[in-house]
């Protein structure tokens, strides 16, 4: 099965710190899908079933190493849920996306990918 990886930017749903906020231009969420394969979720659009790969910064300015540490441990390692998009809307998002390679099953690419951050 082909597998591909998209990059979303979901700064929109955390609620930083005051003191936190210099050092923090976005945090995204990478997450893989299958781009052969589309659901039809009670409506007539197909959507992807996106899987959760992990949560990365985007840093502003260059904090120090001890500070992108406790950021990333405040923000990138509550991690996610697997969710579902508009095969459209994937296709036309302006984001970091990567053809990943061919792989047995999801499980499979998943745990790769958690090893192996594509983007």
């Amino acid at each position: 099965m082909k597998v591909n990886a998209v990059s979303l930017n979901e700064t929109r749903y955390f609620n930083f710190k005051d003191e936190d906020k210099p050092y923090i231009k976005e945090v995204r969420s990478t997450y893989a899908y299958n781009p052969e394969s589309c659901t039809h979720l009670c409506e007539l659009t197909p959507s992807y079933e996106l899987r959760f790969l992990h949560t990365y910064i985007i840093w502003e300015g260059d904090p120090s190493e001890d500070k992108r540490a406790e950021l990333e441990e405040r923000y990138c390692h509550e991690g996610s849920e697997d969710t579902y998009m508009h095969c459209s809307t994937v296709q036309r998002l302006d984001c970091p996306k990567k053809e990943c390679g061919e792989f047995e099953d999801m499980e499979e690419a998943c745990e790769y990918l958690q090893g192996n951050w594509p983007l």
